[in-house]
């Protein structure tokens, strides 16, 4: 039996009190400060001490009669509430190198979820029942499963921070899938055939031609609208027909592609000979406004950066109607064109991993034709 006092980790100013008592060992923080700690060790050693006479007497005596009836703190009670450690829990993302996206997404979640729920209870008093019990509420007030899954993966992100900082030991939200089925069915997915994306570029032609070259290059590179509309003119490659993408511009703020690296996609024929001509043209107006061409490939009539909202409110959903196609929305669709199209067309246009349309948070790749099926005349439209 032993009870001891030490500062983990050292230097920190966090003390606790550990205890080992038949073979098992648990720790407690006292947030206090050292001497609140030592007193908290004198006390157990004491109820300890009586505890070990009484059997030794063959008193009937629990460790929790002991516990409950002393006046050593609840260490579980003290420490910081959730809404109290999470205000340093989200200042610290960028510490650890999230994103602002990512930062933005916690400060929602705990907002609208988990602080109305435990915000003024103490980190150690939030167990996994209370977070199942949670999660159950949520589902059962129809809350999707996605929904649920984002909240509990922040809580878990939350209590990892906790254990790292030693405020507590365990994390309640871990493998919350052990517990909860956290993925919806996948809807139904109604991607692009070939003639509907003919339809498509030739009312982008008719209704909306300026646009034309980045609704190809959307189509045909299936990167994300964030990144097309970052795009800058260093980034094309003509000669070795590819793109470089090297930014996202998303939530009014410019920053990484989502894996934090730089990536190539193929540029076909068509969409290089498509955006020759609009940088060409974007030249010409500069010089006959004198002025400096825009930074950016895609910009708006004062040279600015695109905004990917307006962009998919203002002139995507109306060439969809123009053109007599159905409203794609923002959600993952598994490939742009139809099993027997991609069978048929798959000489000239090779589709892997292709995402919706114009979805800001998945991307696909439709690489462009090789040079035997450009000879053959087996080339994509655009």
């Amino acid at each position: 039996m032993a009870v001891k006092v030490r500062e983990r980790p050292p230097g920190s100013g966090k003390w606790w009190v550990f205890v080992d008592y038949q073979g098992k060992r648990c720790a407690h923080l006292i947030p206090q400060g050292k001497r609140a700690a030592e007193r908290a060790a004198a006390v157990l050693n004491e109820k300890l001490g009586l505890l070990r006479a009484a059997n030794e007497q063959g008193i009937p005596l629990s460790v929790w009669s002991l516990a409950t009836n002393g006046h050593a703190p609840e260490p579980a009670l003290s420490g910081p509430t959730l809404k109290e450690y999470s205000k340093t829990f989200l200042e610290g993302c960028e510490a650890r190198g999230l994103k602002y996206t990512t930062r933005r997404s916690y400060d929602g979640v705990l907002n609208t979820h988990l602080l109305p729920a435990f915000g003024t209870t103490p980190l150690g008093h939030i167990d996994r029942r209370a977070v199942k019990a949670l999660a159950l509420a949520k589902r059962t007030g129809g809350a999707s499963a996605n929904t649920v899954r984002i909240m509990l993966c922040t809580l878990s992100a939350l209590f990892s921070s906790a254990i790292e900082d030693g405020i507590v030991q365990q994390n309640p939200a871990l493998r919350p899938g052990r517990f909860m089925k956290m993925r919806d069915r996948k809807s139904e997915v109604t991607p692009l055939t070939h003639e509907e994306e003919v339809a498509f570029l030739e009312a982008v032609k008719k209704h909306a031609l300026p646009y034309y070259p980045l609704f190809l290059l959307l189509l045909r590179t299936g990167c994300r609208i964030g990144e097309a509309v970052a795009l800058q003119p260093g980034d094309l490659d003509f000669r070795g027909r590819f793109i470089e993408i090297r930014r996202n511009w998303t939530n009014g703020r410019m920053t990484t592609p989502k894996n934090h690296r730089s990536r190539r996609v193929d540029m076909s024929k068509g969409l290089a000979d498509a955006l020759r001509a609009h940088l060409a043209t974007q030249e010409l107006e500069a010089v006959t406004k004198n002025t400096t061409r825009p930074e950016w490939v895609f910009c708006n009539e004062h040279g600015r950066i695109l905004d990917p909202d307006n962009l998919r409110h203002r002139v995507f959903y109306r060439v969809l109607e123009k053109a007599a196609l159905r409203r794609m929305h923002s959600r993952p669709a598994s490939h742009l064109l139809q099993p027997a199209d991609r069978q048929r067309r798959k000489s000239g246009l090779c589709a892997r991993s292709s995402r919706s349309l114009l979805n800001p948070g998945h991307r696909g790749h439709l690489r462009a034709p090789g040079p035997r099926q450009q000879q053959a005349g087996r080339r994509p439209v655009g």
